[in-house]
């Protein structure tokens, strides 16, 4: 299956929930884009810096109400992934994943930088490619070692 990068929403401000517009409620739909967009920036890291494991989250349905444990999951894949891209800088984004019934809850600065710190990651990342190629000689018989190399000029 292939990811695509949903593009996140990282204005959430006061006067969406006073004036209770869409970025005023975290809810499954928003919780699914920043799964997948962590998927996607691990998919990204991985062809850099090799594999590494997130924590097995179950993909919420539309009428189920997101609780902390999933949450804190989530923050917790996010911080790995912030962890292993090592090319960008974004420990100025401290994110907490200590949500708890009942408790704590993310408002949406904490939901901002969640989903900023993925985009910073995705940007960066996504022009990374590493290029391995096979270093091949081409050696001539009577010719001395130095001159023996695929690299050398031809006459």
């Amino acid at each position: 299956m292939t990811l695509l990068y949903i593009p996140p929403i990282v204005d959430r401000n006061s006067n969406d929930i006073l004036q209770k517009t869409d970025k005023a409620f975290f809810n499954v739909i928003d919780y699914l884009r920043i799964n997948n967009n962590t998927k996607y920036a691990k998919g990204l890291i991985e062809r850099v810096h090799g594999e590494f494991q997130l924590e097995t989250i179950e993909e919420p349905s539309i009428g189920d109400i997101i609780n902390p444990e999933d949450i804190n999951i989530l923050v917790r894949n996010i911080i790995a992934v912030q962890d292993k891209a090592i090319f960008v800088n974004t420990q100025k984004y401290k994110l907490s994943d200590q949500y708890e019934q009942n408790g704590m809850f993310p408002d949406y600065f904490e939901i901002n930088k969640w989903e900023k710190v993925l985009d910073i990651i995705v940007q960066k990342y996504d022009h990374f490619y590493i290029g391995r190629m096979p270093i091949i000689s081409k050696a001539t018989s009577g010719l001395k070692l130095m001159l023996q190399n695929y690299f050398r000029k031809t006459r």
